[in-house]
């Protein structure tokens, strides 16, 4: 029903927030009126080379081209916009986003630095991570201002886990489906936040093709328990984004032609500019059958956490 509220979802029989003293129980709210379908949660064993071909893409896509672009990319991409801007709402509530102190906040699969730059605080120490060199090399040369900065973290240093209890604010958005190996990527993740930490994910659901770059594809169900495998606690999960899929499949039927593709590409430049709430106010008018295709989960780490590196995954794994 058009303008219908967001309505709760139940969480599936097995899922449930962490017991950690101070998180309470996981705020579960859907922006739909429809599900993510059965299928998803399940494993994709189509690419033989996940990192080359993840590789080879996004470098393509990151590679700079017109120096002027790149400087306004950031805020007008419609893809990267739309995930920012809904990673940055979830977390307000949760992340205790203070501007009297610097906050150290980290993004795995940056890109074009869309969350980065869009964060709603300063002074800000922000920490990149990309598997495209392109992506990293473009946000260090960015003119970042006087109250923030930037820091290029690389693939060694994560996996030797060379930054533990660093952040105050960790993200990871439509990247675990390309990862061979999620709960190595979330621990490490979950032990590179500092105690009271907050965890913002966002991976694809309800998708209208398939990507031979991902290799696995989710719903709540499956993330919740990879995150409760590395020792955090859920705050938050929210479906969300109904506008994409109308979107995808519009420009994947030719709608209108040679006129239709310049058009959408045109709405995509606009709605990449404009507030979430603009997003919103489409999806009921104009995307309302459409499946929501965004799953955003807030995850903290424990204030008391004094046995969190030796116990989180090795009582999950028994």
């Amino acid at each position: 029903m058009r303008g219908e509220p967001p309505r709760p979802c139940a969480a599936p029989a097995g899922c449930r927030a962490a017991q950690l003293p101070t998180i309470k129980e996981a705020e579960i709210v859907s922006a739909c009126s429809t599900g993510s379908a059965g299928k998803y949660g399940t494993e994709v064993t189509n690419i033989k080379d996940t990192e080359r071909v993840n590789t080879e893409y996004y470098e393509t896509l990151y590679a700079r081209r017109v120096p002027l672009l790149d400087r306004v990319m950031p805020y007008v991409s419609y893809d990267q916009c739309s995930k920012a801007r809904r990673n940055i709402r979830a977390i307000e509530k949760y992340a205790e986003i203070c501007h009297s102190k610097v906050i150290d906040v980290f993004d795995f699969g940056c890109g074009r630095g869309s969350f980065l730059l869009m964060f709603p605080c300063r002074p800000l120490r922000a920490y990149g991570l990309d598997i495209s060199p392109s992506a990293t090399k473009n946000l260090e040369a960015r003119d970042w201002g006087r109250d923030r900065s930037f820091n290029v973290v690389s693939l060694e240093e994560f996996d030797n886990q060379k930054l533990l209890e660093h952040f105050d604010v960790c993200c990871i958005s439509h990247v675990l489906e390309h990862v061979p190996d999620e709960i190595a990527v979330l621990d490490t993740l979950a032990r590179s936040l500092r105690p009271g930490g907050t965890l913002v994910i966002n991976v694809p659901i309800n998708e209208i093709f398939d990507d031979p770059r991902h290799v696995r594809s989710y719903n709540i169900a499956p993330l919740t328990k990879a995150v409760e495998a590395v020792g955090l606690g859920i705050v938050k999960c929210v479906e969300s984004d109904r506008l994409s899929p109308f979107i995808h499949w519009h420009e994947i039927n030719g709608t209108g032609g040679v006129f239709g593709k310049l058009f959408f590409k045109g709405i995509r430049g606009f709605l990449g500019a404009m507030p979430l709430s603009v997003h919103e106010w489409l999806e009921r008018w104009i995307a309302p059958v459409h499946q929501c295709t965004q799953l955003v989960l807030v995850a903290k780490r424990a204030v008391a956490s004094a046995d969190f590196h030796s116990s989180s995954l090795d009582e999950t794994s028994r």
